[in-house]
């Protein structure tokens, strides 16, 4: 039994030396490493889904992992302790895109594989990952080769119920489409809206502009051509 008691004694007294090195290091290495994902991020993510917070929030989520992961160590204690902290947090922001969600766990990974010292697997991993996104971009794995994906955004008075105004048409237009974003424009006196559009064969862009000049009274009305849009149906 004595034994026991000391053997659950020392299992609670091992702990991780944390020191001022290792901690400057560490969430160093995680703040670089989060930077190029940062980096890559932008040149990789599409336009209708980039975000600058989110840029920042990947370097600033990289740091903070790794100094958790640092004060963690082999603390058992600690680590139930912070996990019940943050279960009280709750996240409403809404993911524009799918790859986001890969970049957010990837500097997750960074900043946990600095947090524990694997400071060569951060490295080595941050860069095969790199390399893999950036081929999948510069090849456009897995595109659709048979549809063009486009941007159309227009712009409403506030008054107009914009979802059923542009439904007619975006039936007619359109094989599949998508809404990307709302915004207000003009000093909150206009509503912009975007959506993500596969049009149908055959269909030109004065069709489409003479049609909703009719809805927005004439209106900005802009029809971009994407490499890849926010996941259409």
């Amino acid at each position: 039994m004595d034994e026991l008691v000391k053997s659950m004694q020392l299992g609670q007294s091992v702990t991780t030396v944390v020191t001022l090195w290792s901690v400057i290091f560490g969430v160093g290495l995680s703040a670089i490493l989060g930077l190029w994902i940062s980096f890559l991020y932008r040149k990789v993510q599409f336009e209708a889904s980039y975000s600058q917070s989110l840029v920042h929030t990947l370097v600033i989520l990289a740091m903070i992992t790794s100094l958790i992961m640092l004060i963690i160590g082999s603390n058992i204690a600690r680590a139930f302790s912070l996990v019940g902290a943050l279960s009280i947090v709750r996240f409403r922001t809404a993911i524009k895109s799918p790859q986001d969600i890969g970049f957010i766990f990837l500097t997750i990974a960074i900043g946990m594989a600095c947090g524990t010292r694997f400071y060569a697997v951060a490295i080595v991993g941050t860069s095969l990952i790199s390399i893999v996104i950036f081929l999948m971009h510069y090849f456009n794995f897995a595109a659709n080769p048979t549809s063009e994906e486009f941007l159309l955004s227009t712009v409403f008075h506030l008054n107009i119920d914009y979802e059923n105004a542009l439904k007619p048409l975006l039936e007619k237009y359109f094989e599949a489409y998508s809404i990307s974003y709302v915004e207000t424009v003009r000093q909150g006196t206009l509503r912009e809206v975007v959506y993500s559009v596969r049009p149908k064969p055959n269909i030109s862009d004065k069709e489409i502009f003479d049609e909703m000049a009719k809805i927005n009274d004439n209106l900005k009305v802009s029809l971009r051509k994407i490499n890849r849009a926010i996941d259409i149906p």
